[in-house]
């Protein structure tokens, strides 16, 4: 999957208060007006630093043609975890922490180290968390 858009950095303190600004930004861009689904992408999360930066994209069939300063990011074909948001934005965070905890103690998958994003489609939310099969 090809994804163009709006990339920014965040310190993770700043970032539940950023993001929603950058989809705001993403939100009014030519680009966004071209599809009904759109993708939140955490790309070099930065632990140690407390730093991420945030993709706000859609998916697009090729990168040619795109303007200068959009975000980019190609997502390899993966097998998913997908986790439903219920209620308002304000409650993705939680649901994050749900599926990372999910990840941490299921026993059969654990992380599969490509992009994690969440997905848009009008009003309802859903968390694609990469896996693979735990060995042994």
């Amino acid at each position: 999957m090809l994804l163009a858009g709006l990339r920014r950095h965040h310190e993770m303190a700043t970032a539940p208060a950023l993001i929603p600004r950058q989809w705001e930004a993403f939100n009014a861009t030519p680009l966004r007006a071209t599809a009904s689904v759109s993708y939140g992408v955490t790309c070099a999360f930065d632990g140690a630093a407390r730093r991420m930066e945030y993709l706000c994209a859609v998916e697009v069939p090729s990168f040619d043609g795109l303007p200068d300063g959009t975000g980019r990011m190609r997502v390899p074909p993966a097998r998913y975890a997908v986790f439903d948001v219920h209620g308002p934005a304000s409650s993705i965070p939680a649901a994050w922490a749900q599926a990372m905890q999910w990840e941490a103690t299921n026993g059969e998958w654990k992380d599969a180290h490509t992009p994690a994003f969440e997905r848009y489609e009008g009003a309802a939310c859903s968390l694609w968390f990469p896996v693979v099969k735990r060995a042994g």
